[in-house]
Order: structure tokens, then sequence, then C-alpha cells
């Protein structure tokens, strides 16, 4: 009786849960009736809003939305059936009961208040660390520059999970053992890999000497290979060698034995570039000589870039020297005075010119002369300005201010320095462009050429310039030169000549400073013949690699080339060479393209791949390799000096050699590929360096761990 109970009252209960909308739907059989053929129709159950009212459902269950056929639990964020023994299964999960419990108003406070404590934890350690870091660069000294960097090499090194972090914690780095790290473990792996490199290529030196801040003659050598991988040149730190005596055999010595100990045979070199001392270029004991004799085929290269400042130096000479008192007076009048400067601010705005600073004159500076002479030009009016009011009111009575105002009184004196200005630009622009750490020994006798007869042609018939050899036309000849009242001085030297003229109609002191000029340029020329010497053939021969010169042919054979340099015949058959020089120039590409430079064109050119795989011109990338890796200024010694100050300040000047190699290499190596210190990856041959790393070693002991690790490759 109770089971037959039970079965109604579960019957009522489900035709309840459908609602009397649907009892059209559940037609029952009759007496009368025909029974119908039952379809398999599926039923969707309706939502019941006294769902809501249910004291089981109602703190959690929501109306499904429209279009929907399922509920949601408010809790878990889930869909549930809407049945109601579905809604009761679900309300007695345990997920169902652990949300619920976390939706209890103090739970629900407790939750919020975490959620604001951490986000006032992560605010906190966010401003806690800003501030440190930047409190780390005022304590220290550092740039702030080195803010970004400082900052991604943290979040490269951040501890992921807890064993990094006691990893961290138990990390005790001293002075001592970060100094046997870049002179034992980074550096070295730097200078091993480079060591190896150079023991299997031919490679060019540029070395120089140098005394730092703590008064340590160093002889500096860079050098200069091919790498065939990315198609290009590359110039690297090599040694930092402590020299006591300066000759030419105490260098060539240093720079001898720094290559013998590392086992690096001196017949790989094959270039050479310097300054134009005695020391290093004269003709019977010099550096370069006694190179030759274990060398004998090395192409020395006298650095174009010291060559042309020279000419530049000895041309000045002829200009009155008053030109140059005025320039360095006037910086060393303002120079040290912040009120002098405040003063002069105001005139350069009353005459509405740009508020630049005054610029001196450096000795060492290859450029330096035509920037002071722009600058003051630029400030002239504001400058005669404000010395006329200090000698007028006597705010400094001296015979300093007094020749500056008669000097920028003096339009003559204006035009000589326009016209410098635009002569020093000129040889300027040369010597920017041999500056390159682009191969440019190729461009050499062709830019000699042009800027001889530039210079000629401000003096000298047009017609007689370009028929003419610049190297052996008579520079006193009349038949060839044009008469002094048309030597061309420059655009803004013309000018002011000319308005000279009309107020002062006096000749004889316009036609005073074209003589000037002329001795200026005559000069000029004279030193550029006499210090570029072209007669070596080999700098007509390597113009091969011109862009112009290859998609022509020409030559059209390389013979002469290898008769030159007879070392080449050890780098690549030379008829395979040939086949590939005359080859490369049926390239369909054969158009240049005027935006490329000569080594852009061969990166694209020597690059391309046969259908099999393989460089279309191994052998000739080889022997052009060469070529390229000679280098025409020392340029690059130079820049590493400039680095050498930055590293070896006034406030780090007890840097002993060894770490100073060891920071340099570090340097050098991470610029040379590309990396960043907070991406540097560290390999197996690195670890091995690192994990031998002495922490107490001396300058002595790390030299001889060092030169024991580099001779046993």
């Amino acid at each position: 009786m109770s089971d037959e109970s039970s079965n109604e009252s579960e019957h009522s209960e489900a035709l309840s849960d459908y609602g009397p909308d649907n009892y059209e739907s559940l037609q029952l059989p009759t007496a009368n009736s025909k029974p119908k053929q039952v379809q398999n129709k599926r039923y969707v159950q309706q939502f019941r809003d006294k769902w809501l009212q249910d004291p089981n459902f109602k703190d959690w269950l929501v109306r499904p939305s429209p279009g929907k056929s399922s509920a949601t639990c408010r809790a878990c964020q889930k869909p549930v059936s809407c049945l109601k023994s579905s809604l009761l299964r679900h309300s007695k999960t345990e997920i169902h009961k652990k949300a619920m419990k976390s939706r209890q108003p103090g739970q629900q406070q407790g939750n919020l208040v975490q959620c604001f404590r951490r986000q006032e934890e992560n605010s906190l350690f966010k401003e806690t660390f800003e501030v440190r870091v930047c409190a780390f660069l005022a304590e220290h000294n550092l740039p702030l520059s080195l803010i970004g960097p400082l900052v991604s090499l943290f979040k490269s090194t951040a501890p992921v999970n807890s064993k990094e972090v006691e990893v961290l914690k138990g990390i005790h780095l001293s002075t001592t053992r970060c100094t046997n790290i870049l002179r034992q473990g980074l550096g070295l792996y730097f200078s091993k890999e480079l060591v190896q490199i150079l023991r299997d290529t031919y490679f060019s030196i540029i070395p120089d000497e140098t005394t730092d801040v703590s008064t340590e003659k160093q002889l500096g050598i860079c050098v200069v290979y091919f790498d065939e991988l990315t198609v290009q040149p590359v110039t690297r730190f090599f040694d930092m060698v402590e020299v006591e005596t300066a000759t030419a055999v105490g260098l060539y010595n240093a720079i001898k034995s720094s290559f013998e100990e590392k086992k690096i045979p001196i017949k790989n070199i094959i270039g050479y570039s310097s300054d134009t001392t005695n020391v290093m270029f004269g003709e019977h004991q010099s550096v370069v000589s006694l190179l030759k004799k274990d060398a004998p085929y090395v192409l020395a290269v006298k650095c174009s870039c010291h060559m042309i400042h020279l000419c530049a130096s000895y041309a000045c000479l002829k200009m009155s020297t008053t030109l140059e008192d005025l320039c360095r007076n006037i910086y060393s009048y303002f120079n040290r005075s912040s009120l002098r400067q405040h003063e002069f601010h105001e005139f350069q705005e009353f005459v509405e010119t740009k508020p630049h600073k005054l610029l001196g004159i450096g000795q060492t500076r290859w450029l330096s002369l035509e920037s002071c002479v722009r600058r003051v030009l630029e400030q002239w009016d504001a400058l005669r300005l404000y010395f006329t009011s200090v000698v007028n009111e006597k705010k400094d009575p001296s015979y300093t201010t007094e020749s500056i105002l008669k000097g920028l009184s003096n339009k003559y004196l204006k035009a000589q320095l326009e016209f410098l200005s635009f002569q020093l630009h000129r040889l300027n622009d040369f010597n920017t462009l041999f500056q390159s750490s682009d191969p440019v020994l190729h461009h050499v006798r062709d830019e000699v050429h042009k800027l001889l007869k530039c210079i000629l042609s401000d003096f000298m018939k047009i017609d007689v310039v370009k028929s003419c050899d610049p190297f052996t036309v008579p520079l006193d000849d009349p038949i060839n030169n044009v008469h002094v009242d048309q030597v061309y001085v420059g655009i803004l030297a013309t000018t002011t000549l000319h308005e000279c003229h009309e107020i002062d109609q006096d000749p004889r002191a316009v036609k005073s400073v074209k003589m000037t000029c002329l001795e200026f340029m005559m000069e000029a020329v004279k030193q550029i013949r006499s210090r570029f010497d072209l007669s070596d053939s080999a700098y007509k021969l390597v113009e091969f690699v011109l862009p112009e010169n290859a998609v022509k042919c020409c030559p059209p054979s390389l013979q002469e080339l290898f008769v030159k340099f007879p070392y080449l015949t050890g780098v690549a058959d030379k008829m395979l060479v040939d086949a590939e020089w005359r080859k490369q120039a049926l390239e369909e590409s054969s158009e240049i393209n005027k935006d490329e430079s000569s080594l852009q064109f061969w990166q694209n050119r020597l690059s391309t791949r046969t259908f099999d795989g393989k460089l279309k011109y191994a052998n000739l990338m080889k022997v052009i390799g060469c070529i390229m890796s000679i280098p025409s200024s020392n340029a690059a010694v130079e820049r590493l000096f400039s680095l050498l100050k930055l590293v070896k300040t006034d406030t780090r000047n007890s840097l002993k050699r060894e770490s100073l190699v060891g920071l340099l290499h570090t340097k050098e190596g991470l610029r040379a590929e590309s990396c960043r210190a907070h991406d540097l990856k560290t390999n197996p041959e690195l670890l091995t360096l690192l994990r031998a790393v002495k922490s107490n070693a001396t300058d002595s002991v790390a030299n001889q761990r060092n030169m024991l690790q580099l001779s046993s490759q």
C-alpha cells in the first residue's frame, strides 16, 4: 500500500514539474480513442518561479537568460538543468557547499580585505623597488640612463620558484669574485673565442699607444677579420699591453709577444694601419718595417683621418693667428662663468639667435676646429653686442675683452673665418668618411682625387682641373690659375668681402684676404700630395670591389691581385676565384642601387646560393673578405681609447691591466654578438670557465691562469 502511494506521489510531482501549460502534451489514451503511434519527442522542462522562493534554492539560483534553457548557480557560476531533482543534487555537491560558504557575509568581507591587502602589498613592493634602484644609481654615481637596462636585468634574473629564491638568498658576490669572473670567466670566454678565430684566418691589426689617467703607458691593439657567416668585416679589441719604452722595437716586441703567447701566427697578419709617426711608419726602423720582416705581404696603410687632420693643421698656419686667438679667447671667457653665460643669453634672445654655448678647440679632436668656427659665426652678432657692452660699460676691463671686441668688429676677420669654415667642412667630410667602421680602402684613391680637384677648382681654371692629374699639375702657373680677384672663397666670405668693398672702397684689403685664402688652399694641396702616397698599385687593385666595377667585370681577371697579394693563393683556388668573378657579372640584377654601400652590395651577392643550398661564390667570398678586412684608418683603436676613458675613470683609476682587459673583452664580445647583459645565455663552455674561476686570485695569478687557457687551446 505504501509503495502504491509513493508511486502516485512521484507521478503527481512529475506532473507538477511540467506545469498546467504542458498537460495538453500528455494526452493519455481512453477507451474510445485509438492508440496513437508513439513519437520520440523530447520535452524541455520549463523554469518555475516558485523555485526562487524555495529555501533550498533561493540563495543561489538564477533565472535562465532569454533563449536559454538552463538556470545558473550564482555561487559556482555554472549552468544547472531546470529539473528539481537536478537542482537538489547540485545543492548537495561539495563544490557547491564550499562556494556557498565563501559567499557568507563575513567570508566575503574577508576576501575583499585580503584582496585590498594584496594590492597594497604589491604597490608597496613596486614603490620600494623603484626607490631602492634610484637610490642605488645616486649612491654610486651611475648615469640615469642605466635604469632601463638595470630593470631589464632584474626581470630576466628574477627567481621563478622557491628553490631559486633560496639560491638567490645564498649568493654572496664580493668585489674580488666579481673581478675574477670578469677576467677569468666572461672576459676569458670572449678572448678564447677571438683567439680561435684568428688562428685560422687572415686579419689586420690596428695598434696605437696611449696614456690613461693612471699615467701608465699602454699599447692598444684592435684586429679586423672577415666573418663569412654575416659576410662583413668585424673589428674587435684584442689586447692592451703595458709598455716600458715607446720605441719601434719596444712596441713591435709587445705586439709580437701578444700574438705569439696565444699561438697566433704572425704571418696571418695581412693589413696594418696606425697614425703617421716615425715610430710607426718610419722608413728604416719602425713598427711597420719590423713587421714586414716577419709578414712580408702586409699592406701598411697610413691613417687617412690623421693625415687629413695634419693637412688642415698645416694649412691653417697660413691664416692669421688672430683667428685662433679670437676663438680661444671667446671660449675661455665664457667657459667657467655661469654669470657671463647668463648675461650672454639675454643678448642671444635680443638678436633672436639659437641659445647655443660656445665651443673650444680640442688639441686631439679632429673635427673640433670647424665646430668652434661655425659656432662663433653663428653667434657673431650677439657676441659683438655683448662685448661692446662689456667694454663700454667697463664691466670687465682687460686686454682680452678689448682684443675680442676688436676682432668681432673686423669684417675682414669674419670673412676669413667664413672661408675657414667652408674649407674645413670639406676636409672634415673626408675625415668622417674614413672613420667609418665599414671597409672603405677601395675609396681612398678616388676620394683623394676628388678632394684635390675640389680645392684646385677654387683657384684654378676648371678645364685645367678636369684635364690634368691633380697630383702633378703646377700650382703657381699663372696660365692655369684664375686671377686673385676671381679666387673662390665660399659664398658667405664672398658676400662679406663684397660688403666690405662697398663700405671701405679698399680693394687692397680685399685682395689681401683673398691672397691669404689662396695660400691656405695651396698649402692644403701640397700637404695632401705629400702625405697621401697613392703610387702603390694596391690602391687601384682593391677597387675591383666597387659595385660599378663588379657588374662590368672590371678588371676581366683578378690575376694582378694574386700577384700583389701572394697569400691569396692559400685562401682559395685562383682559377675558381676568377671564374666566379666573371660569373657574378652575369647576374640578372646587374643594376646598382645607389643607396647601397659596397659592403651591402657584396652581402647580397655573396649570400646567394645554388639550387642545392651551396654558396654560389664561396671562393670569391674568401678573397673579398681578405681585401675588406684591410683598414684605411686607426679610428677603431681611437674609439677603444674613448671607451677606455669611460671604463678607467678618475674614480676608478686603480684598475689593473688584467681587469681592464677582462672588462673590454666583455664589452666588445657582447657588442660583437649583438647581445645585452640581460639576454646573455650560458653555454657549456662558459659554465666550465665560470666554475673554474678562482675567486681570490691576485692579478698575477689571474693572468697566468688566463694565459694557460689561451695557449692550451
